[in-house]
């Protein structure tokens, strides 16, 4: 599982998987369909729950049938792994910043805007693993495998 070296509470949504773009897509569409009444507004588009990642790893656990556990990586061990498999310098950077946010509790929120904006309830976590279930058993590119 690709994870992030914090110990703080998130919510999925930092790695932005094909579903969750168009997700993303749906919102934004919804938005630019008619501007003007969101002028000066900001969406925060959250999943349904806000979980450590603990929560998150035995989600992954329950949904593939095999243990998953989070580990909270240094943050330079982290940075190696990610430069290793070919991310720029300018991704590892904001992957950090974001890593640092997360520690803080800056993403530690949910909302209603995705369901306000598009009608639509935010998929789950357990829901996203179980459709993608194939994507996470192939072997990672940043080191963990099945």
């Amino acid at each position: 599982m690709f994870a992030t070296p914090t110990s703080s509470r998130c919510r999925w949504a930092a790695a932005r998987p094909r579903r969750f773009r168009r997700s993303t897509s749906r919102a934004v569409t919804a938005i630019l369909k008619d501007p003007a009444p969101h002028i000066g507004h900001i969406y925060n588009l959250t999943g349904p729950e806000s979980a450590d990642l603990d929560h998150y790893a035995r989600v992954f656990s329950e949904a593939l049938g095999r243990t998953i556990r989070y580990r909270d990586a240094p943050i330079s061990e982290w940075n190696e792994k990610l430069r290793a498999a070919g991310l720029s310098e300018h991704v590892v950077h904001h992957l950090t910043v974001m890593t640092e946010l997360h520690k803080q509790g800056r993403y530690d929120r949910m909302s209603e805007d995705y369901l306000k904006l598009t009608g639509e309830t935010p998929t789950s976590m357990a829901d996203f693993v179980k459709l993608h279930a194939a994507e996470f058993t192939r072997p990672s590119r940043f080191g963990a495998g099945p």
